[in-house]
């Protein structure tokens, strides 16, 4: 089958809605406006004419735009575009439906900070000391790293994550 795969730069129209499917899963959706700016023949920019998307996000990428975009967000959605005919009570038309694989924050309108999402552990499994991937100190290492100078030491606690000591901090 052949897809239309998009990329579009937009705000969005209102607050994302998420809802649980018959299977449990998420998925959240939101309107999302594209107005491109173009040079007017005077030398002056103007706005061309806007179109507008319905924009579904599945799984984990739902909850996430749920929990972290809000309405007027400037942001970069990717996914396969899709126009579906309408008819309802006499009325037809057509909406532009864009099925995400990936949505961000448009970084030329603003700053954002990422923050990691835990991973759940399948049920049954346990997780590895320090989480997956995690850099294990011993105390001897801590003790060494804290006076080589410039050198970063472990936090003791993840509290004292904001409160690093460290030369350049």
């Amino acid at each position: 089958m052949n897809e239309v795969l998009v990329t579009v730069v937009g705000n969005l129209t209102g607050d994302p809605v998420l809802n649980e499917n018959p299977d449990g899963s998420k998925r959240a959706t939101f309107g999302l406006a594209h107005t491109p700016r173009r040079r007017e023949p005077d030398g002056t920019w103007g706005n061309g004419d806007t179109t507008y998307y319905q924009v579904t996000c599945w799984r984990a990428l739902g909850e996430n735009a749920a929990h972290s975009l809000r309405k007027g967000d400037p942001v970069l959605v990717r996914g396969t575009l899709k126009n579906r005919s309408w008819n309802t009570e006499g009325r037809s038309g057509s909406t532009l439906e864009l099925s995400a694989d990936a949505v961000g924050p448009d970084l030329s309108r603003g700053t954002s900070m990422f923050r990691r999402t835990a991973r759940q552990q399948p049920a049954g499994e346990a997780a590895a000391p320090g989480g997956e991937g995690a850099q294990s100190w011993t105390s001897d290492e801590q003790a060494g790293a804290a006076d080589l100078p410039g050198q970063l030491r472990a936090p003791d606690t993840v509290e004292s994550l904001t409160a690093l000591d460290a030369p350049g901090f």
